[in-house]
């Protein structure tokens, strides 16, 4: 007669049950992140000795620093009638790839009211840094980046046809200049779009806080400006 052990089916005297968790139903439905609002930072620029221009912007989520090298020779054979730009982007939170595909999005907006004409054969390094990092969203931070940049291009004495700026929507970020009459470059990251109605929509939304961020930034303009005069 085949007799078989109990103990080979209750395990030993002291053994538990394994307790599994419970699965939790899945949705459909991604969980949506209320990202902050604009908030007007904090703005301090020529803070570096080091570089041609400097520019810090702050508030309570972030604090993004950029320097500007140049106009400088470039070490090419090839003359170049135009200035190039480079950006590079530092973060220790954001891979690289996100990183790279922000600089090719700011060097083309940059290209459009940086006076690149008047700098033949020479090139401008925009490096930024993003010192604090309490958002998870790379476009909520572009608005603040441009507003470095811009500021920094001004602190270096480099020809810039307007004061450009950027808005955010729902995870998209908009560029503009001339007042809001011309866009200059769109970032679409986890923004949705649905139709024409809903880009309007995140449109005009960018649009005001440009023209917020314009103001903010001349007013400081103004303000170092009668500063400098009064020293």
């Amino acid at each position: 007669m085949n007799v078989q052990d109990r103990r080979r089916i209750l395990g030993p005297i002291e053994a538990k049950p394994l307790a599994f968790p419970e699965t939790k139903s899945t949705s459909n439905e991604e969980t949506t992140v209320v990202l902050p609002e604009f908030q007007a930072p904090s703005i301090q620029t020529n803070l570096l000795k080091n570089c041609n221009g400097s520019c810090i912007i702050e508030n309570e989520n972030t604090s993004i620093l950029s320097s500007i090298y140049g106009p400088r020779s470039t070490r090419s054979n090839l003359f170049e009638s135009r200035c190039l730009i480079n950006v590079t982007i530092k973060s220790a939170v954001f891979p690289t790839s996100e990183l790279k595909e922000l600089s090719s999005f700011l060097i083309n907006v940059l290209e459009s009211f940086v006076c690149l004409e008047l700098y033949p054969k020479a090139g401008i390094d925009v490096f930024i840094n993003l010192n604090i990092e309490q958002v998870s969203d790379l476009s909520w931070y572009i608005p603040y980046i441009m507003m470095s940049i811009v500021l920094g291009l001004v602190d270096a004495g480099i020809e810039i046809s307007d004061l450009p700026g950027c808005g955010f929507n729902d995870n998209n970020a908009i560029c503009f200049t001339k007042n809001g009459s011309e866009v200059i470059g769109i970032w679409r990251d986890k923004g949705d779009i649905k139709d024409e109605s809903s880009f309007g929509d995140s449109l005009d939304i960018c649009k005001d806080q440009y023209l917020q961020i314009k103001g903010l930034m001349a007013s400081y303009l103004l303000s170092k400006l009668d500063d400098d005069k009064s020293t």
